[in-house]
């Protein structure tokens, strides 16, 4: 599967995720929108240790949406389940502008760990779109670290479908 579907694919994902700070100040928002953590889970809005999983994944996402670079993204990139075209079609698919993103890394069964992007362009704190995603880390021989392949998440997605449900239901009772 390709990375690039990531935004295409899981749209009641991206509808599931859109939350609002309805309660909250919008400095409230912006000084909870990522606190990084180094630990479990891993959190982040920049790139990482490019030799520990949790940092290449964390990094592939800045290359995404921080640099915008398909050869970033690509260098991290092992085996064949996507390609540069993909790639810069996916990156093609996030709004332009200023945009803040905050990653969110959690160990799953070996070797593959699940990926929570939160995405909004800045100063709009209501507004967020999430995605979520399972990647496969492996040490490749002479290359080192890589991202070797993806799956989707149905998991979290459905968690996060019930998540924004009672928030609606919680906003149409204020």
């Amino acid at each position: 599967m390709s990375h690039s579907h990531r935004h295409s694919q899981d749209t009641a994902a991206q509808s599931a995720a859109h939350s609002t700070s309805a309660h909250s100040s919008p400095t409230d928002a912006a000084q909870k929108w990522c606190t990084p953590h180094s630990g479990n889970p891993y959190v982040s809005s920049k790139g990482g240790d490019t030799s520990t999983p949790e940092g290449i994944l964390a990094t592939m996402e800045q290359q995404y949406f921080g640099a915008r670079s398909a050869d970033g993204v690509m260098a991290l990139v092992g085996g064949d389940w996507t390609d540069i075209n993909d790639v810069s079609n996916a990156i093609a698919g996030i709004p332009t502008g200023s945009i803040e993103w905050c990653t969110t890394i959690r160990p799953a069964e070996s070797g593959w760990y699940t990926v929570i992007v939160d995405s909004r362009k800045k100063n709009t704190p209501d507004d967020v779109t999430t995605w979520v995603g399972d990647y496969h880390v492996e040490t490749i021989p002479g290359e080192g670290l890589r991202i070797i392949d993806m799956r989707p998440n149905p998991t979290v997605v459905q968690e996060l479908k019930h998540k924004e449900l009672k928030h609606k239901e919680a906003d149409a009772g204020a």
